[in-house]
C-alpha cells in the first residue's frame, strides 16, 4: 500500500514510543484520523472522552502515522465537546495546502507541526480556494486523505460563510463577525489624521484593555521618510458595538464598499503625485496638525510655521 514502511531505519523509528511498536507508515501516510480530548488546558490529549485523566497520547507512534490529529475539549460556555484544533501531518495534503495558502503572510505549510486551532480563520479566507482544489484533485492516494480533512472543516467553516453572507447582503456586520469581513491582504478605507487613506490589511485580531473590548486592523501603507518611499505600519481599533451596524459607518471598512471608490482612488494617486513631487528640498509654509513621537507616547500637536522639506 503507499506510504507503508519497508525499511525503517533508525531515525524513523525514533518516533516510536511503545516498546515492540513497529511502524507500519511513514509519519502522516495513514488514511485515518487520531480523535484526542482533553477535560481542560492542564491536562494530556488522551483518546478517552474527557472524564479520567489519561497519558499524553500525542507522542505515540500511531498517532503520529495518522494523517490527522483532532483534538477536542468542552466548550467554556455550553460544556459539550468543542473541535480544538487539527494538526496535518499528511505530505500530500500538506501539498496542496501550499498552494492554497500561497501568498499568505505567517503560514508555512511545510511545517512538522502544521496546526491549525479552532475557528481556523486561514480556511475561512482561503475557503473557495481551498474547495476548488479539492474538487478538482485526480490523484487516488491525495483525496483519500483530503476525503478526511475536507468535511471536517466545512462543518466548521460553512456556519461562518452562511452568517456572513446574510449579514453582508443587509449591509450590516456584527462586532463578533467583523473578522469575516476583513482578510488578510485586503484594501480597507479609513479616514485618518483628517484625510482619506486606503491600506492594505495585513492581519486582523480581537483585543480588550480598560476602555472595553475591540477589534485591531494591522494595516500598512506608502509613506516618504523625506528621502525614500516605504510602507509604513498602522493600527485601526474599531470598539465594540451591540447589535449590528452599517458597515461604511465603521471606523475602517473594505474599500470596495466605499461610495465611488473610482473617484476616491484617483484623488488619492494625485495626492501621492504631489507628494512624490514634494521630494527634495523646498521652501514651504505649513499651518497644521504633525505627530511628534517619543519611545513613551505619540501626540498631535498644532504648529504654524515656515519649513524646509
Amino acid at each position: 500500500m503507499y506510504g507503508k514502511k519497508r525499511n525503517i531505519n533508525t531515525r524513523q523509528s525514533e518516533m516510536s514510543v511503545v516498546p515492540d511498536y513497529t511502524p507500519e507508515y511513514c509519519t502522516g501516510m495513514r488514511p485515518e484520523v487520531q480523535h484526542l480530548y482533553r477535560s481542560d488546558d492542564r491536562s494530556h490529549w488522551n483518546q478517552s472522552v474527557p472524564d479520567k485523566d489519561g497519558t499524553d497520547m500525542e507522542a505515540g507512534s500511531y498517532a503520529q502515522e495518522c494523517a490527522l490529529i483532532l483534538r477536542r475539549e468542552p466548550h467554556p460556555i455550553t460544556g459539550s465537546l468543542a473541535l480544538h484544533s487539527v494538526t496535518i501531518q499528511s505530505p500530500l495534503i500538506k501539498k496542496v495546502l501550499e498552494k492554497a495558502f500561497q501568498g499568505f503572510e505567517g503560514i508555512n505549510t511545510q511545517l512538522k507541526d502544521l496546526t491549525f486551532k479552532s475557528p481556523f480563520h486561514p480556511f475561512y479566507y482561503r475557503w473557495h480556494r481551498f474547495e476548488k482544489l479539492y474538487k478538482d484533485n485526480r490523484n487516488q492516494f491525495t483525496q483519500e486523505h483530503l476525503d478526511l480533512l475536507y468535511p471536517i472543516l466545512r462543518d466548521e467553516i460553512m456556519p461562518y460563510i452562511e452568517a456572513m453572507v446574510d449579514l453582508t447582503k443587509n449591509e450590516v456586520i456584527s462586532f463578533d463577525y467583523l473578522w469575516t469581513i476583513f482578510a488578510p491582504g485586503m484594501e480597507v478605507y479609513t479616514h485618518l489624521d483628517g484625510q482619506d487613506r486606503l491600506m492594505e490589511m495585513t492581519s486582523g485580531h480581537y483585543g480588550a484593555n480598560m476602555s472595553g473590548e475591540f477589534f485591531t486592523l494591522e494595516c500598512r501603507y506608502v509613506d516618504c521618510d523625506g528621502s525614500s518611499f516605504g510602507y509604513v505600519s498602522s493600527s485601526v481599533d474599531v470598539d465594540k458595538f451591540e447589535g449590528v451596524k452599517k458597515i461604511v459607518d465603521l471606523v475602517a471598512f473594505p474599500s470596495h464598499l466605499y461610495p465611488e471608490i473610482e473617484t476616491l482612488v484617483d484623488r488619492l494617486f494625485k495626492r501621492g503625485e504631489k507628494l512624490e513631487g514634494l521630494n527634495g528640498f523646498h521652501h514651504m509654509s505649513y499651518s497644521g496638525f504633525y505627530t511628534a513621537r517619543s519611545s513613551r507616547q505619540i501626540r498631535k500637536r498644532h504648529v504654524c510655521c515656515m519649513l524646509i522639506l
